[in-house]
């Protein structure tokens, strides 16, 4: 296995993949998307260049709880050929049958599987300018293991944040803003451009002096109208703040696709360019 597939491997086993037994004896990497993640999995599958891989659609019918349905979905699943390199891996990652995190498997993820890692079970927070690692499958300890190997080998000081009481209690690595800011400097080099941008969008270098929180927030109890007023009125200020001697691109930064802003601008106006006439503004500036 060549470093670069070592990695990938490494760090795609942090996040969402897993390790099957074939019907042969040997092992095979699996690592499965949403449809619209597609080439997502693609740019992985076409990393493990030593190992042949075979990609097939998935039907998924998932029952939510809360709403009381079931929801149909497509993925995709990307499985690699059953070898011997996979089954030792197995023994490595699941030694009693459940995914553990160790300081030997930590020193061999590479800063291209912390990209991996990042894009399967990361996340950006735009209105703050923080991230996470969702890492709710790892106990405390193994946490504490990942944040003390992000700040001994990168000098990155990551929290640890808890989620749920009592036996779901569980827990992420949450980075600050600065420490999200010298994260993505780190890994945004291995990223692939324009796949999963959301989760590096536009700007996200220019945050240290920003604050947050200067917009109006929608009410849910208000009229579309209203809303789209509100939405017209953020516009305006960010095209403001872009204008200021700091320079930050806040449309671009908050339209990103795959952002929740361009999901509610979407819903409300039915595109950009139409939020950006509604809003008075020129429709070049994205």
């Amino acid at each position: 296995m060549k470093d670069k597939e070592r990695e990938l491997t490494y760090g795609t086993l942090m996040g969402d993949a897993y390790i099957n037994k074939t019907l042969r004896g040997n092992y095979a990497l699996v690592f499965e998307h949403c449809i619209a993640q597609r080439p997502y999995a693609e740019w992985k599958a076409s990393l493990l260049s030593s190992f042949k891989t075979y990609s097939y659609k998935r039907e998924r019918n998932t029952y939510f709880k809360k709403e009381k349905r079931f929801i149909e979905s497509q993925t995709v699943v990307i499985r690699s050929q059953a070898h011997t390199e996979f089954t030792k891996l197995r023994a490595i990652f699941y030694p009693n049958g459940k995914k553990i995190v160790t300081a030997d498997i930590l020193n061999k993820v590479g800063i291209l599987g912390l990209a991996v890692w990042y894009l399967d079970d990361g996340a950006y927070h735009l209105n703050r300018f923080t991230g996470q690692l969702c890492t709710q499958g790892f106990t405390l300890e193994e946490n504490k293991l990942i944040r003390k190997f992000l700040h001994e080998t990168y000098d990155i000081n990551a929290s640890i944040v808890k989620r749920g009481k009592g036996k779901k209690k569980l827990y992420l690595i949450y980075f600050p803003k600065f420490e999200m800011k010298k994260f993505l400097t780190l890994i945004s080099p291995f990223l692939p451009k324009e796949i999963l941008a959301y989760k590096c969008p536009i700007g996200w270098e220019l945050v240290k002096d920003l604050t947050f929180g200067f917009h109006e927030r929608l009410n849910i109890k208000d009229s579309d109208e209203t809303k789209k007023s509100v939405i017209a009125n953020n516009m305006n200020e960010f095209w403001k703040k872009e204008g200021s001697p700091n320079g930050f691109p806040w449309v671009k930064y908050l339209m990103s696709k795959g952002t929740f802003a361009h999901t509610i601008v979407h819903s409300y106006f039915g595109s950009r360019d139409e939020c950006l006439k509604y809003s008075n503004l020129p429709l070049n500036i994205i």
